[in-house]
Order: C-alpha cells, then sequence, then structure tokens
C-alpha cells in the first residue's frame, strides 16, 4: 500500500517540463561606418531571442539558432537579420562566444554537422 501512495503521490510534485523563449545579448563598441553615418565609439547590441527546445549540444559546441535584431545607440530604431540561419553559440575550448551567421563558416567553429 505504501509504493500505491507513492505512485499517486509522486507525480503531484513533479514539474512539467517544456520548451521557453531564451535571449542571447552581445555588446560592443564600434568604429567606423554604417551606410554615411560614423560611428566613433557607438555602442552596438545584437539580440538573438531562440527557444531552449532547439538547443544542440554537438563535440562541445553549443549553439542555438533563432531571430537576431541589431541596435546601435547613435542611429535610432533597431533592424531585424532577414536570415534564417542566425545563432548564439558557445565553444568551450576555444574560448569563444557571440552570436553569428551560420552561412558564415568560421575557422573554429568549422562546419555544422
Amino acid at each position: 500500500m505504501k509504493w500505491f501512495r507513492l505512485a499517486v503521490l509522486l507525480p503531484l510534485f513533479c514539474a512539467a517540463a517544456g520548451a521557453t523563449a531564451i535571449t542571447y545579448t552581445e555588446q560592443t563598441t564600434a568604429l567606423g561606418y554604417l551606410g554615411g553615418t560614423q560611428l566613433e565609439g557607438a555602442q552596438v547590441t545584437v539580440v538573438l531571442t531562440g527557444d531552449t527546445s532547439t538547443f544542440t549540444n554537438s563535440v562541445g559546441v553549443f549553439w542555438n539558432q533563432g531571430t537576431a535584431t541589431l541596435g546601435i545607440a547613435e542611429i535610432s530604431g533597431t533592424a531585424t537579420f532577414t536570415d534564417t540561419m542566425m545563432e548564439a553559440f558557445d565553444v568551450p575550448t576555444y574560448h569563444e562566444a557571440g552570436i553569428g551567421d551560420l552561412d558564415v563558416p568560421s575557422n573554429s567553429r568549422g562546419k555544422r554537422p
């Protein structure tokens, strides 16, 4: 009878697993030009919104695809990348992490399987 009570009560204390949105943010200071606008010490922010259900790990390379936006402090508004292959990545072996484009190969990350 004890096992029966445990079997009935245990599911009441278990949380349901589910996917949820996750946001990755990368910031840097820019120097150069964007179109005709000079950027000198401009705060640049790239934000990628992904989903925890699409998080992937392959041979020590972690990544998550999503939609990325770009904001520059000196320019009002944000831009959304139309490329569907944007990713947040982490490569602990090479001490690399950031937001990038899967279509643009990186020497250290190589091609994805």
